[in-house]
């Protein structure tokens, strides 16, 4: 166990991901993005089914306007066409709710694997849910909401519930199976 890892419970799990479900998406669609956006929106501050629907149509609607949603669809979504999404998601989240937060990428060009890892758990413990892409074999976006010693918690559309940590690389950091690029919502 590293110094870093003694300054963090040894489990943490996010209370609201334990009263919701996720959001899931089509088996046939490449949406994962959007639904990773909208769920980590729930999460980080609770609305109503028919707001975050609404929610959902307006990053529908952002997508088409870009003229991304067909590709979106069939190849999935590029970074930085998720983090555009995402900056619109939450600016059109603090319209309507009047909480303002900011999809905030956590840097991995300092310090070493695992100061990247504890400030992606520490900002979990602060209550912050952080919005995932799953690069490897999964290709996925997700939310990260807990952890143990031995695994991440996803409050995922697809149904996925656990990485193990092990296989878990974040950022730019030796060979794992999972390389996590991490982004908190502030």
């Amino acid at each position: 166990m590293s110094e870093l890892d003694r300054k963090l419970p040894p489990a943490f799990f996010l209370e609201t991901a334990a009263q919701l479900e996720p959001f899931g998406q089509g088996r046939l669609d490449r949406l994962c993005g959007l639904y990773a956006i909208v769920n980590a929106l729930r999460l980080a501050v609770p609305t109503s089914a028919r707001e975050s629907r609404t929610l959902f149509e307006a990053g529908i609607a952002f997508l088409e306007d870009k003229g991304w949603l067909s590709a979106v669809l069939v190849e999935g979504m590029p970074t930085r066409q998720f983090v555009s999404l995402a900056r619109y998601m939450f600016a059109e989240h603090q319209r309507r709710i009047g909480r303002s937060m900011v999809p905030e990428r956590i840097a991995v060009g300092r310090g070493n694997r695992s100061a990247v890892e504890f400030a992606a758990l520490e900002a979990v413990t602060c209550g912050m849910p952080l919005l995932l892409l799953i690069d490897g074999p999964l290709n996925h976006y997700s939310v990260l909401c807990g952890f143990t010693p031995s695994r991440l918690r996803l409050f995922d559309s697809y149904g996925y519930q656990w990485l193990s940590r092990r296989h878990c690389g974040f950022g730019r950091y030796g060979v794992y199976r999972h390389r996590l690029h991490v982004w908190v919502a502030k």
